[in-house]
């Protein structure tokens, strides 16, 4: 065989190959586009329906005459509206609510974008995610000056896109639908007891108690100055400072989960002394110095600011939740001024009696 004819031989072999390995890509493309066209929770678009890639500029309202929020998530629904200037619970003023978290949300649902763009096929709904959506929202705008409501907007989080990780946001009646990140879920994804407003209770080290005292109603059942008890060994195992200091709830704040009522002075509620929360409450009174840093001008810091501050917690009657085993005795609470009681175990209350030889 001439080298011509080894040459052209050669020619049709890797025709060949490339042909075969042509062939088997397209295979393997409408493998996937099948896969991927068909109904499920981690499809795409059909690649006809493709519109754009970028950034989408989806919601662009003003976040101040926003009026109401109700949002529908994992079978909940939360609804909040602005009373007398304020965000609150739609139907439930007087919930505690984290108006903070609330300012974000309406800012977050204000001004917010896409990073693709797609025809909105309605025979695909369930693909997209759009009929049983993880999120349902609507937001309300009013007019500044007449406070009338001027329109509302619709919108549903879909699925999520295993591909790309994105998620499919629409708005019905709109043309298109977009795929977002998950970015906008920080700011939506509460339930009510997550905005709830926290209670701060401050644990600052033994040190820095200036004073600490116990009551009960007229009753000194405990008292320590740092100016006056000199000798006193803080840290020590049995000091009734530190046993009391350790009794008071460790969380950084009183949390929903431990909620029992708000409101508890109005009308038709329940009032501080049905609790055991009035005059036979344990008085808990702790007086510290909180240190703050000073930054310098340069971003650094450059020294500490100090001020003294209080904080009065209330312990009222026990009471017990389930039964033999599975009992658990717990205590109402209160953070003095807040107007909610909470629930704390009554350990906690146990070990305060103890320390100060109350029992």
């Amino acid at each position: 065989m001439n080298s011509k004819k080894r040459r052209e031989r050669k020619q049709l072999i890797t025709l060949g190959i490339v042909a075969a390995v042509i062939l088997l890509l397209v295979v393997v493309y409408f493998v996937i586009v099948d896969v991927t066209s068909g109904d499920g929770d981690e499809t795409e678009p059909p690649l006809s329906d493709l519109g754009d890639i970028g950034t989408f500029q989806i919601i662009d309202e003003d976040f101040t005459k926003i009026t109401s929020i109700k949002y529908t998530h994992n079978g909940e629904t939360v609804s909040l509206a602005i009373k007398d200037g304020n965000w609150t619970v739609d139907g439930d003023p007087d919930f505690p609510l984290d108006s903070e978290k609330v300012i974000e949300m309406s800012e977050a649902l204000s001004d917010y974008g896409g990073k693709g763009r797609y025809i909105y096929d309605e025979s695909r709904a369930s693909s997209y995610g759009t009929d049983d959506p993880l999120y349902d929202i609507t937001t309300v705008y009013c007019d500044d000056n007449t406070g009338v409501t001027t329109h509302t907007r619709h919108f549903l989080i879909g699925n999520k896109n295993a591909a790309t990780g994105n998620y499919y946001f629409y708005e019905p009646g709109s043309e298109y639908i977009y795929s977002v990140t998950d970015a906008i879920f920080q700011y939506i994804d509460y339930t009510l007891g997550e905005l709830l407003a926290p209670v701060e209770v401050p644990t600052p080290e033994l040190e820095d108690v200036i004073s600490l005292k116990v009551t009960r109603g007229d009753d000194s059942l405990f008292s320590y100055d740092v100016s006056e008890d000199t000798d006193v060994d803080l840290d020590s195992d049995d000091s009734p400072v530190k046993r009391i200091m350790n009794a008071i709830p460790k969380k950084a704040y009183l949390s929903y989960e431990e909620l029992i009522a708000y409101g508890v002075d109005a009308d038709g509620e329940k009032k501080p002394e049905d609790y055991g929360l009035g005059e036979g409450a344990v008085r808990v009174a702790l007086k510290y110095t909180e240190y703050t840093s000073v930054p310098s001008s340069d971003g650094g810091s450059s020294g500490q600011i100090s001020r003294e501050r209080e904080f009065v917690i209330l312990f009222g009657d026990t009471f017990t939740k389930g039964e033999g085993d599975d009992a658990v005795s717990y205590v109402y609470v209160t953070v003095e001024g807040s107007g909610v009681v909470y629930r704390a175990t009554a350990d906690d209350i146990d070990e305060i009696n103890d320390a100060v030889g109350a029992k």
